[in-house]
């Protein structure tokens, strides 16, 4: 198990509809997708919503034992600063230096609503903690996430139920 004993829940097996404390806030489950990195194993990802109607997204990866955590935002930055971050290593966000980290070849399911896999480049970039995500869906199509590398403790409270 993982955390405290209020939380007895396994942070890879979450369902829609849990709820969370994370940052002094309290997220709901409203979404489940799954990453298949092939050889570089697999991550859920938890899109949360807030009642103030925020929505972050968790992303978790088990392995050897271990959490590695994300949360993240999704962010706009134009195209072709996306492009020239992947073609030159390094992208510039709010001031700050990301410089390339790795990317990885993949797979994308939404299992809440049962869709096809779809495939994926993710390009990531490393500020200290924090972390640019380039999704490259290909034909020019991105999405981009902005986050923050988290101990597993920090998130608290983890009950099923909603908010």
């Amino acid at each position: 198990m993982f955390g405290s004993r209020e939380n007895a829940f396994k942070l890879d097996k979450l369902k829609p509809g849990y709820t969370l404390d994370l940052n002094m806030k309290a997220w709901e489950i409203v979404e489940i997708a799954t990453y298949d990195w092939k050889a570089d194993g697999s991550s859920i990802e938890y899109t949360l919503k807030a009642k103030d109607a925020t929505i972050i997204y968790l992303e978790v990866e088990y392995y050897k034992g271990k959490y590695d955590v994300c949360f993240s935002k999704a962010v706009a930055i134009e195209e072709q600063l996306l492009e020239a971050a992947i073609h030159d290593k390094a992208i510039t966000f709010k001031g700050r230096l990301f410089t390339f980290e790795d990317s990885y070849k993949g797979a994308y399911r939404n299992e809440t609503k049962g869709s096809r896999w779809e495939n994926l480049t993710a390009y990531v970039f490393q500020n200290k903690k924090d972390t640019i995500t380039i999704e490259d869906w290909g034909s020019s199509d991105y999405d981009v996430f902005f986050g923050t590398r988290i101990k597993a403790k920090a998130i608290k409270n983890i009950k099923a139920g909603k908010i």
